[in-house]
């Protein structure tokens, strides 16, 4: 059964698939497996998947190295199921070993929005992750599960303190932190820019993190002014 489940998923992505849109991702996720869906259309097909299927039919075992669109539909469906807290976290915990790129990892962060409801039992539950050095992307989705949720003054302290412990040689987890630096001073700038002066991090990832900040769209002019001037030199 999860065989023509499977078969179904695929035939549909292939009648959906842009050449000119799979030239143009595969520049940005080298060495991920691309069919060249567009992703509204994805999640649209996971959608009607979950109308269509069981819960059993649609967790069925996916290949060793799936394409990124087959990846994301199982994505969307761990995040819409009806399930409890409990279980969702488990399936969430076993899809991890499929993340291998940044826009999975991201992608799937954006689509648990059960996370709002449920912030202790995520927060628990992704801080193991930050410091996880066998699997950068581990680390790369705490951090982004960070910045979409759990930006605000109660959770300031204890990510600083996670930001401090993670291994920042992945490259993804580099830009990771310094997104995370950025959003905390977007959203909770009170508490955070004291951080600022403190935080034991690499230059590299610290002066990214500026960076960061000062492209966006929310600090003033005297604020990205002020940010420049925190540059570390060595």
């Amino acid at each position: 059964m999860s065989d023509d489940i499977r078969k179904v998923v695929l035939q549909d992505l292939e009648e959906n698939i842009d050449l000119k849109y799979k030239a143009f991702t595969k520049k940005l996720s080298k060495g991920v497996p691309l069919l060249g869906v567009r992703n509204p259309i994805v999640r649209s097909l996971a959608q009607k998947y979950l109308k269509t299927y069981s819960k059993d039919e649609l967790l069925y075992k996916l290949p060793q190295d799936p394409s990124y669109e087959e990846l994301l539909i199982r994505g969307v469906v761990i995040a819409k199921l009806k399930v409890d807290i409990k279980e969702r976290l488990e399936l969430i915990k076993d899809f991890l070993t499929y993340l291998n790129g940044w826009a999975i990892c991201d992608c799937f962060c954006a689509s648990l929005k059960d996370c709002k409801k449920h912030p202790q039992e995520y927060y628990e539950f992704i801080n193991p992750l930050f410091t996880d050095k066998a699997h950068p992307f581990y680390v790369r989705f705490a951090l982004v599960m960070s910045l979409v949720y759990f930006c605000s003054d109660d959770y300031v302290d204890s990510l600083v303190n996670f930001i401090e412990e993670i291994d920042t040689t992945h490259y993804y987890v580099h830009m990771g932190v310094a997104w995370l630096m950025a959003t905390l001073y977007c959203k909770c700038k009170d508490k955070f820019t004291p951080y600022l002066h403190t935080i034991k991090l690499d230059s590299k990832t610290y002066n990214k993190g500026l960076t960061k900040i000062r492209e966006s769209l929310i600090p003033t002019k005297e604020e990205k002014a002020y940010i420049k001037t925190l540059k570390r030199q060595d």
